[in-house]
């Protein structure tokens, strides 16, 4: 499955600034415009690589290492970093090889967090930072240990390159919606929205995927309305 066209970051800009300024009739965005354009796209990125109709292709992954801290039961994971592969986090100094294991059961198995050693087991929670997974390790290191695993990173904001091509053409749609949305044109996001879905519906069928989720319909009409106005 393939898209029809290699996109770039700049070409993706193009078309929502061209389509914004059919839309609001002025010749060119605001500076704050261009920004919540930009952060669009990028958030489009990040939807793209979390969305389980969508992503079955390889993340970037790495060979990363985290220093732990005695009595803290817990390591917070580069911002970027969306998963680590099971099987792969190890404490190569004490031969020791880590295990998942549910939050709940991190919890219930010990309510005071007070066991302490060299942590066997690991599990992933909330840090203070939205962006930034949390590793929580069972039993609570006594030292610091250097924890290694590989991990699977989202793209950053300017690799669209790195996207499957087939991606491409969900992304712009995404992209689109974002924007338009952010920008305040919800009536004319939906249209991007159906498509999105359907591209991810089709690619699900073709791919034996999950089933994807908020799926939502909106009028021929109004597509067809919408689309007379988009940019080639």
């Amino acid at each position: 499955m393939c898209a029809a066209w290699a996109l770039t970051k700049q070409e993706l800009v193009d078309r929502i600034e061209t389509l914004h300024r059919r839309l609001s009739g002025r010749e060119s965005p605001t500076y704050q415009e261009r920004k919540l354009i930009d952060d669009a796209i990028n958030a489009a990125m990040h939807d793209i690589c979390l969305d389980r109709g969508i992503s079955r292709w390889r993340f970037i992954q790495a060979d990363d290492t985290e220093a732990t801290t005695a009595d803290t039961a817990y390591v917070d994971l580069d911002e970027n970093i969306f998963n680590v592969i099971n099987g792969t986090v190890r404490i190569e100094s004490e031969s020791q090889v880590l295990s998942p294991m549910s939050l709940e059961y991190n919890y219930s198995s010990d309510p005071d967090q007070s066991d302490t050693g060299v942590p066997q087991y690991y599990c992933f929670d909330s840090s203070d930072d939205v962006e930034v997974m949390r590793m929580r390790l069972k039993p609570i290191p006594d030292a610091a240990y250097t924890i290694s695993f590989v991990s699977e990173s989202i793209p950053d904001e300017d690799s669209i390159a790195s996207f499957p091509a087939w991606t491409h053409a969900c992304l712009k749609d995404k992209a689109t919606e974002n924007a338009l949305r952010d920008l305040g044109f919800f009536n004319e996001a939906m249209p991007f929205k159906q498509s999105y879905e359907k591209r991810k519906q089709n690619n699900k069928e073709s791919q034996g995927h999950d089933t994807p989720i908020h799926i939502n319909r909106v009028g021929a009409q109004q597509k067809r309305g919408l689309q007379s106005r988009l940019p080639d």
